[in-house]
């Protein structure tokens, strides 16, 4: 669509948010960490540079890194995925990472700067403010309910579920 939406520089930025059902196939599922129908909150933004994109990319993981520290009290560190874990398609990806009880890091949400690799297989272009045809720098970041799982894994024991205070004020 975005293809098709796009023709000049004042169609940009163009930025989607959209909350969808997701299903895949998984052999072993985990209750909200790995299933086979999961509910997921998307972006995909398309940019005249590779520096908006770069900062958009940057902007959502600072996004999802703050929910889970001011709102889910659930600690994680932020970083960049090496090369071999980066989102195929992409030029760089980013994540938040927790630290879950039986001492397992929980991917919790990502964040890509896609670059022009979708733009040219697509051929999603605009012509710029100076009449030239350039392909859109595109990012795309997600959270999904893997992160319900994470706070239950984070806030939960054996004795039960205790909230964070921005979650269920009332326990």
């Amino acid at each position: 669509m975005f293809t098709q939406w796009i023709h000049s520089y004042r169609d940009l930025p163009l930025m989607i948010n959209q909350w969808a059902n997701v299903t895949r196939w998984e052999m072993r599922t985990k209750p909200f960490v790995r299933t086979l129908e999961f509910l997921w909150q998307e972006g995909h933004t398309a940019h005249a540079t590779l520096e908006e994109a770069e900062k958009e990319a940057l902007q959502m993981i600072d996004v999802y890194t703050k929910f889970a520290y001011e709102q889910a009290a659930i600690p994680v560190i932020a970083g960049r995925k090496s090369k071999v874990e980066t989102f195929a398609g992409a030029d760089k990806t980013y994540t938040i990472e927790a630290m879950m009880g039986d001492r397992k890091a929980l991917q919790a949400g990502t964040s890509h700067n896609l670059g022009q690799n979708f733009s040219r297989a697509f051929g999603t272009q605009f012509t710029d403010e100076n009449g030239l045809r350039q392909h859109v720098w595109q990012t795309s970041w997600a959270i999904s309910t893997r992160f319900v799982g994470g706070i239950i894994m984070t806030h939960g024991d054996d004795a039960g579920l205790m909230l964070p205070p921005r979650i269920a004020p009332i326990q």
